[in-house]
């Protein structure tokens, strides 16, 4: 998650927008930027657009919003229900990452990113005897989740990421969720700060240390 802060930014400078596939390259180009150190955007420009290609081609719910400035992407909001985010995405361009692991070895040579590969791998030969995460029927729909939300560094303070997630919520609302549900990094005390003015609260199982869940009852 990047860093949300209040603030306003001009309603005639902002509008907020629904996103196609045709905005993938705007949207690779912010992730990159705003996360300047995820694991996907080390991994380059078209790893990031497959990767979001793939939450609009997949089994999902999908919400996709954006907020331009003066017609430049400034802020966007992936949201909804996903079956199998990342092991789908994973799974369909794994020959991709490998050809990306052979081009780049120096890519792997960090105990965090070799662990997420094995962790990968595993995904990859496990069978399951259940349904498969990308079944629709295996997921409720009652949680709006909100996958990735972005801002660019720029635009920051100026109220873009409040505008999206606002467009969000009132998304969600209209089709019937019953609670808003993110991740955020425990250590982002700025973004926690957010959300919880915004009416949203930690979650944890049975009194467990906080580790970045987050949820919003909508009813």
């Amino acid at each position: 998650m990047t860093d949300l802060e209040e603030g306003s930014l001009p309603a005639d400078h902002l509008e907020i927008v629904g996103l196609t596939t045709q905005d993938l390259d705007e949207v690779a180009r912010l992730h990159v930027v705003a996360f300047p150190d995820s694991e996907l955007g080390r991994q380059g420009l078209e790893a990031v657009r497959r990767s979001y290609l793939w939450q609009f081609e997949g089994p999902h719910d999908l919400t996709a919003i954006g907020a331009r400035a003066e017609g430049k992407l400034v802020g966007f909001l992936f949201g909804g229900v996903f079956r199998g985010s990342t092991i789908g995405f994973v799974k369909r361009e794994w020959r991709f990452l490998l050809g990306r692991a052979i081009r780049h070895p120096s890519a792997l040579l960090h105990r965090e990113r070799i662990s997420r590969l094995f962790l990968a791998v595993r995904l990859l030969l496990r069978r399951t005897k259940g349904p498969a995460p990308e079944d629709p029927a295996a997921v409720a729909p009652r949680s709006f989740g909100v996958l990735a939300i972005a801002v660019d560094p720029g635009s920051q303070g100026r109220g873009v990421g409040q505008a999206i997630m606002a467009d969000a919520e009132s998304t969600a609302r209209a089709e019937g969720y019953a609670q808003m549900h993110l991740t955020v990094h425990p250590s982002n005390e700025q973004a926690v700060r957010f959300y919880e003015r915004s009416g949203w609260v930690r979650s944890t199982v049975d009194g467990d240390t906080w580790t970045g869940q987050m949820v919003k009852p909508l009813t």
